[in-house]
């Protein structure tokens, strides 16, 4: 991915009435490490999901589902002088959500609709750098807002068409091996979200509980 970005991104897979709004796809490998400072870097990638199994919210299993999104993602990041030490940075994560194909759960046809996501804005630190050791703690906060494409008459969407706040953090060390060869890291992420709500429809507002992962 070139120089790490610092802070994981996730694509909200945006979903009305019938879903639920997902959450955060996780950070990638080595999107731990704090970047230099005083850069900016631009780059663009892509992310494939597809799912066959969906739960509704009492928990019943729906099978004969096939449900695949492509999700290309321009980033931009930049960085500034560390603050006692502390890399910092900020940046913008703008995903294109797009459904491939005819999308179904439980054997049954539903209405989907791609379009830009919510751009995350978001802003990070590193209160643990120890480079030579491979050791870092990163923490990170993503704000999404109401801004992707959403209709809500439609079951998929590419937006979640509500307020999001992700909190984010990250511990990332080498347990053993060489920086540039043979290596064995240990990684551990946590998420907490909370969810504005969604207007599904003029005076009906769909409510999402705060989640962690």
């Amino acid at each position: 991915m070139g120089v790490a970005a610092g802070a994981a991104f996730g694509v909200a897979l945006a979903v009305s009435s019938m879903m639920q709004p997902a959450r955060a796809g996780g950070p990638l490998p080595y999107d731990g490490p704090a970047p230099p400072p005083n850069v900016s870097v631009a780059f663009l990638y892509n992310q494939f999901a597809s799912a066959s199994t969906f739960y509704t919210a009492n928990g019943t299993k729906l099978g004969n589902t096939h449900i695949q999104t492509d999700v290309p993602v321009l980033r931009f990041v930049h960085t500034f002088s560390p603050i006692d030490g502390m890399p910092w940075g900020v940046q913008v994560i703008a995903p294109y959500v797009s459904f491939l194909g005819n999308q179904e759960v439980g054997g049954g046809s539903v209405s989907h609709q791609s379009g830009f996501a919510e751009p995350q804005l978001s802003a990070f630190l590193y209160p643990v750098n120890h480079p030579s050791q491979d050791e870092t703690v990163v923490l990170a906060y993503f704000l999404s807002p109401p801004s992707g494409s959403y209709n809500p008459s439609i079951a998929l969407n590419a937006s979640t068409n509500n307020w999001v706040n992700n909190f984010e953090i990250g511990y990332m060390h080498k347990v053993f091996g060489q920086a540039k060869g043979k290596r064995l890291d240990l990684e551990v992420w946590a998420d907490g979200y909370f969810y504005g709500n969604t207007n599904v429809q003029t005076g009906v507002h769909l409510k999402t509980d705060p989640a962690a992962q």
